[in-house]
């Protein structure tokens, strides 16, 4: 679905693709994860076939540039929204410190804290707005003017907070694998990542002239509406759970 999301918002700006053979393509390698052991290396494998499968793509062309610039907007669906979205899966199969289905519990978290961090700057924002009558400071009003310095410092605290509660209170397990100290520290860095990434896709959204990625979640808009905060968040908690912390 954000797949297809991505390439429709390109479409609008020109950039034709395969939609349906691209997200199936994506779907496909995002399950192939669960069937291996060493998840770790599936973002090569997908990196590899994505790099192979259009020249074989090209023989089937007929010699047509529409076909090399189709094949050329849908990679940047493979790498842009694909493996981003990829490393959910791998944390999802990722065992920490011998700790059983600690994978699951770390994706749970990660969503959790990043969801936290996106209701902490909305209710933060929307009521200082209120309280200031509309004269909050915006951080970018050119991309998201909604978006404000007040709501962003209540989601990063709210993010922050929730990271130790969660763990402590709802999630022991992860709370197992991380110090305190470490465990701010990630609330703080997914409030930061899902921040840009929400940002990013807002971006992408005014230069399609869209509002919305898509219309599948009433209330919330399309897939990509309601992922775009865990593009960055997947591949920077993955990294900094696994070769940092």
């Amino acid at each position: 679905g954000a797949v297809m999301e991505f390439l429709n918002m390109l479409s609008k700006v020109g950039k034709e693709s395969y939609p349906k053979a691209t997200a199936l393509a994506g779907a496909i390698g995002i399950s192939s994860i669960f069937l291996f052991d060493k998840s770790q290396n599936i973002p090569f494998l997908l990196f590899t076939i994505a790099i192979i499968s259009p020249w074989f793509l090209l023989l089937f062309s007929k010699l047509e540039k529409n076909v090399l610039i189709k094949i050329l907007n849908s990679l940047t669906a493979i790498f842009m929204v694909v493996l981003p979205i990829s490393f959910l899966a791998i944390i999802y199969m990722t065992d920490k410190d011998g700790i059983a289905y600690s994978g699951r519990y770390l994706v749970f978290f990660m969503i959790l804290v990043t969801k936290l961090g996106d209701i902490g700057a909305y209710f933060t924002g929307t009521t200082c707005n209120t309280l200031s009558k509309g004269k909050n400071h915006k951080i970018v009003p050119f991309i998201s003017p909604k978006k404000s310095w007040e709501g962003t410092i209540g989601g990063c605290v709210l993010s922050m907070v929730g990271a130790v509660c969660i763990s402590k209170f709802m999630l022991p397990s992860v709370g197992d694998m991380f110090t305190l100290t470490q465990t701010l520290v990630l609330g703080f860095l997914l409030f930061v990542g899902g921040f840009t990434g929400d940002l990013v896709e807002s971006c992408l959204k005014r230069i399609s002239g869209v509002k919305d990625s898509g219309s599948i979640l009433p209330g919330m808009g399309g897939v990509m509406d309601v992922l775009d905060s865990l593009l960055l968040n997947a591949p920077l908690f993955y990294y900094l759970i696994t070769y940092v912390m």
